[in-house]
């Protein structure tokens, strides 16, 4: 559908109901058609340029007006730049259709309390969007929406003479209207002067006002119509008619909160019998998926206690009672391997070659060194590649060099470099409380040891520190965009931290991020480097604009806390990991929840993705990784080989290895290079 949608609204007010709204309008329109500054505006175009011609181009303008909107446009009355007023005045200058749009309780304010230049948007119909119904009322400017670009576009097809009578027929349509509202008010006027009394005033009101609404079919005039008379003689049928407007505006497919919305509010109804089956068809199918979901994780349960043992009885049972499930094929490998059917392939051949002699092993192009004397069960066990030992705590950040051939780790206290062909240690840097690493490992983040609020920055690795104070609490994770140049952290107490970092003597704060309710645990940020991703005990991510400091939408769905994120290559899509054992993938210029990744069985802490954006790979408190397949989230096999938690994971840039560590305190190095491509 062509034209456009404005959203005009104040952030100091309600920018949380503006982005909620904006994205409900994008899932119904398209990007193209609904303008938000934040979301509409590209980095180094003139801000102010830019609103005056999407005002003078757009069709619908959009007024938000929340609880401070009158407040804050009486205390910016004359200052030229307050851009919400300028906007409103422009759109009402020139013809617009002008929308307010009622959140969070607000109420249309009164025309004396407007400046003059936009007194006239008091006469403009609103319509209300209540927390409690928001997806409801949001369908019915939907629908008054599309009504009107449509007529804005047949209104362009018309030739001048069209569209000046249309105008016309407009104009005498409002001047009807406005005559018969005041017929009404003069009705009521002379009743009062007959001496009726106040309940005889009150209904003959009542009725002239619900002939002059009830041929107009509009849910706002209906609703304020219930609201002005509750239960005159016109209840029944204004209530009739509007359960009508409102069944009709739930569309063909409503889930099932909207269906409880409905029959809350109209439990009497016509349409309630049906609304009712419809909601419990849908329980019903949630019911069932619960209960498939319940089998699943029984089933992934019941095959983690199996997985690693040599007892063929105690698999082929696991077989019998899940015949044709999603660990069945893995079950009956494992079944040959023990048998002697497979199990000594290439990978155990090239571990079996150091086994008991501290030897090496040809691995891909390199050498994989081995621990003198490693235990048997390891060779049926451990499916990595090699292993790194030497840590003397936990590992809890992986980071590899873009040329794929060195791999950094921290741990508590240290910074370790190694060389992946070799396994051999280059060096060990000893720091304090390091909390992250950059991809490439050539910048590592650590607290202080005396002032845990406080940022060290320690890079590149030849040396350099940069100190960032003006966290109030202590830090608990932190990522730098792909230049260099700019720093995000987080902390315990919800707030993240962007910094500049271009001069590696001096950093300063450019913004303070607010919004999570918790400890942020977990930081990416996009390849452009615009964009970065949160992660939050609070059961949420948050996506923000580095430049603006700015949230641009919230991403919800985890039962639990958010401990880890990564972020596809070309920046589209975030991978998310949680305390509820699943991992979810999130469509991030939209905010929509694509899939979820089921099959751990324990607190997902770690998450990396391929550089072909296909494939990610996760660890977990069940000692586990997993790879899936992002498109389709099937999880294409288990890693096992970690004798703990896994807290860490890195893919190498060509995409070949994986890298894992954990609090068994090593590294493991895994072959991704036959994953399906």
């Amino acid at each position: 559908m062509a034209g456009k949608i404005f959203i005009n609204y104040r952030r100091a007010d309600a920018p949380d109901s503006a982005g909620r709204l904006d994205d409900v309008l994008e899932d119904a329109f398209s990007r193209e058609v609904v303008f938000k500054d934040v979301d509409s505006i590209a980095l180094g175009d003139d801000f102010e340029a830019v609103l005056g011609r999407e005002v003078a181009a757009c069709d619908v303008f959009l007024a938000v007006i929340g609880p401070r909107w009158l407040e804050l446009i009486e205390a910016r009355a004359r200052d030229p730049k307050d851009f919400v007023r300028v906007e409103i005045r422009a759109a009402l200058t020139e013809g617009k259709r002008v929308i307010p749009v009622l959140v969070q309780g607000a109420e249309m304010p009164p025309p004396g309390r407007l400046p003059d230049e936009i007194r006239p948007l008091a006469n403009r119909n609103a319509i209300s969007l209540r927390p409690e119904r928001f997806k409801g009322d949001a369908r019915g400017l939907i629908t008054s929406l599309q009504a009107a670009l449509a007529e804005a576009e047949a209104d362009r097809s018309r030739t001048a003479a069209e569209r000046a009578a249309a105008e016309e027929k407009r104009r005498a349509q409002d001047a009807a209207e406005a005559r018969q509202r005041a017929e009404v008010q003069a009705r009521a006027a002379q009743q009062a002067a007959a001496g009726l009394s106040p309940a005889e005033i009150r209904k003959a009101e009542e009725l002239a006002n619900w002939e002059f609404i009830k041929p107009r079919r509009d849910m706002a005039e209906h609703r304020d119509h219930l609201a002005r008379f509750p239960g005159g003689v016109t209840d029944l049928y204004a209530r009739t008619a509007l359960a009508e407007m409102a069944w009709a505006a739930l569309g063909p497919a409503p889930d099932e909160a909207t269906l409880t919305a409905f029959l809350d509010e109209f439990p009497k109804a016509p349409q309630a019998a049906e609304a009712r089956t419809r909601r419990d068809a849908l329980r019903a199918a949630a019911a069932e998926r619960a209960a498939e979901a319940k089998r699943r994780a029984a089933e992934t349960a019941a095959w983690a206690q199996v997985a690693a043992s040599e007892d063929t009885t105690a698999i082929e049972a696991f077989l019998a009672a899940w015949p044709g499930g999603a660990h069945a094929a893995d079950a009956q490998a494992r079944l040959n391997e023990l048998h002697g059917g497979g199990r000594f392939g290439r990978r155990a051949l090239l571990k079996g070659l150091a086994y008991g002699v501290g030897g090496t092993a040809v691995v891909g192009s390199g050498l994989a060194t081995f621990v003198r004397g490693a235990p048997i069960w390891r060779l049926l066990n451990d499916r990595s590649v090699h292993t790194l030992a030497g840590h003397t705590d936990n590992v809890n950040h992986i980071a590899v060099t873009s040329n794929s051939r060195m791999v950094v780790s921290s741990e508590y206290s240290a910074v370790n470099y190694w060389d992946i062909e070799s396994g051999r240690k280059l060096n060990t840097r000893n720091l304090s409380l390091i909390i992250g690493l950059a991809p490439d490992g050539r910048v590592a983040f650590v607290k202080s040891l005396y002032k845990t609020n406080r940022l060290l920055i320690i890079g590149p690795l030849s040396g350099g520190l940069k100190t960032l104070d003006g966290h109030t609490d202590d830090i608990s994770c932190a990522a730098v965009t792909p230049d260099g140049r700019t720093a995000i952290s987080g902390s315990w107490n919800g707030t993240l931290k962007v910094w500049d970092i271009a001069n590696i003597a001096t950093g300063r704060e450019l913004h303070t991020l607010t919004g999570h309710t918790a400890y942020v645990p977990a930081i990416a940020v996009t390849p452009d480097g615009r964009t970065a991703i949160s992660g939050s005990r609070d059961k949420t991510l948050k996506v923000w604009d580095i430049a603006t400091g700015g949230a641009l939408r919230t991403l919800t769905g985890h039962a639990d806390a958010v401990l880890a994120v990564a972020l596809t290559p070309d920046g589209r899509y975030a991978i998310s990991g949680s305390h509820d054992k699943t991992l979810k993938v999130w469509d991030i210029a939209t905010g929509r929840e694509l899939r979820t990744l089921t099959g751990h069985t324990d607190w997902v802490r770690a998450v990396a993705v391929t550089p072909d954006g296909r494939t990610a790979v996760s660890g977990s408190d069940d000692n586990t990784l997993k790879v899936w397949d992002i498109a389709t989230g099937r999880r294409l096999r288990t890693l096992t080989g970690h004798t703990g938690a896994v807290y860490a994971v890195a893919v190498t840039p060509d995409g070949r290895t994986a890298i894992s560590g954990g609090s068994d305190r090593t590294l493991k190095v895994w072959d991704l290079s036959d994953l399906p491509r």
